[in-house]
């Protein structure tokens, strides 16, 4: 799990991580990856990967 101090250095979240920050739930963050609403980089292991600044981009998360 992350802390608040780790938000600010973290380039890449995984589904669960940005659920927690969006407060959302993890299916909320598939729906928007599947959607198009918010881009995802796929793992190896066949995992999504939200980078911070598209959540930025888009609004979801505030620019310092």
């Amino acid at each position: 799990m992350i802390n608040t101090r780790d938000i600010e250095t973290i380039m890449f979240y995984t589904t669960t991580e940005a659920a927690r920050i969006l407060r959302v739930s993890t299916q909320t963050i598939r729906n928007y990856i599947y959607s198009g609403k918010i881009k995802s980089y796929r793992t190896p292991g066949g995992h999504h990967r939200v980078s911070k600044d598209d959540l930025q981009r888009l609004g979801f998360l505030m620019k310092k």
